[in-house]
């Protein structure tokens, strides 16, 4: 299966994405490190067989996908309907962008990995 190497390459993005995006050590920064690091945890437990550190390891993807994917969504529309924010400052979707490709994009292709193993991972056993 490929999705111990998708989700290695998601939690590098989303430290590179943390890196990025901390400026100074407040609650959302902390917050987000927190979780990267109950993902690490979850996908240890899941390299080591625990079956639910496997089941629950989606739970991760699935969030910031959830939480990503309508901002980038409407914001990709409102880029092609020329709203007035992208008339004013037309680099906000680079913004964007980069949410994009570091955390929708990543977090997708790892459901999609699950959804194809389904029965393995969540099947009963």
């Amino acid at each position: 299966m490929l999705i111990p190497i998708f989700h290695l390459g998601m939690l590098a993005l989303l430290a590179a994405y943390g890196v990025l995006a901390a400026k100074r050590p407040e609650l959302p920064s902390v917050a987000y490190w927190l979780f990267w690091l109950m993902y690490v945890a979850l996908l240890v437990g899941a390299d080591r067989k625990v079956k639910w550190c496997l089941r629950l390891s989606v739970l991760p993807p699935l969030l910031i996908f959830l939480a990503t994917a309508p901002s980038v969504l409407y914001n990709a529309w409102a880029f092609l309907a020329r709203h007035p924010l992208y008339q004013d400052s037309p680099a906000t979707i680079f913004v964007v962008g980069v949410m994009a490709l570091f955390l929708t994009i990543p977090s997708l292709i790892v459901l999609a990995a699950y959804w194809r193993h389904r029965k393995q991972i969540f099947g009963a056993t």
